[in-house]
């Protein structure tokens, strides 16, 4: 696993990105498990802000008798309630599921063709719509935790252990923001 520091003021404002991180099948095959979760960046400080831009399937996960691979970005707070799919909800990865080549999804529109004015089942549909479009908008908004905190990825794997998956490659793009220094500028 490799985490970059995206230098280039022009990819990072055209990425709305400062790292990339590459997470590849070898990262995953020491484990004999179908689930596995990995530390991308351990104790990051409290008052840094952290916006999860996505990720990027570079080459689908596949091996054995892996029916499916997902994966989840969430966090882990050194004190506090931790969400493993905070910042993603498990999302396929895998040749054999219904891989998600780029995320996030863009949220274009509310599905409101069917609304019925007697709030019938048409009308807890539209809502239900709703609901899951206005989550993955707040999941993307940008956040600062009072308390250090791990970014991790949880991966789980059917049909057969991560160990025998060889091949997938991921792209997972972020932007981290030490927000103290801009804090002591305003103070003074």
């Amino acid at each position: 696993m490799d985490i970059l520091r995206l230098s280039s003021l022009e990819t990072v404002a055209a990425l709305g990105a400062t790292h990339v991180a590459r997470v590849t099948y070898a990262d995953l095959t020491d484990t004999a498990a179908t689930t596995k979760t990995v530390t991308l960046l351990a104790s990051i400080a409290a008052n840094t802000l952290f916006r999860y831009v996505g990720h990027v399937l570079i080459t689908d996960f596949d091996g054995g008798a892996t029916s499916d691979l997902t994966m989840a970005v969430g966090y882990d707070l050194s004190s506090g309630t931790d969400d493993a799919d905070g910042f993603q909800a498990a999302t396929s990865i895998h040749a054999d599921g219904t891989e998600v080549d780029v995320t996030p999804e863009l949220v274009t529109d509310v599905d409101s063709s069917t609304v019925d004015t007697t709030y019938g089942t048409e009308e807890s549909t539209v809502i239900a719509s709703l609901r899951s479009k206005l989550n993955l908008l707040l999941k993307q908004q940008p956040r600062s935790f009072i308390t250090t905190w791990d970014l991790e990825l949880a991966f789980t794997a059917t049909g057969a252990n991560l160990s025998t998956l060889t091949s997938g490659e991921v792209l997972i793009l972020f932007a981290l923001v030490d927000l103290d220094p801009i804090e002591r500028a305003n103070r003074a």
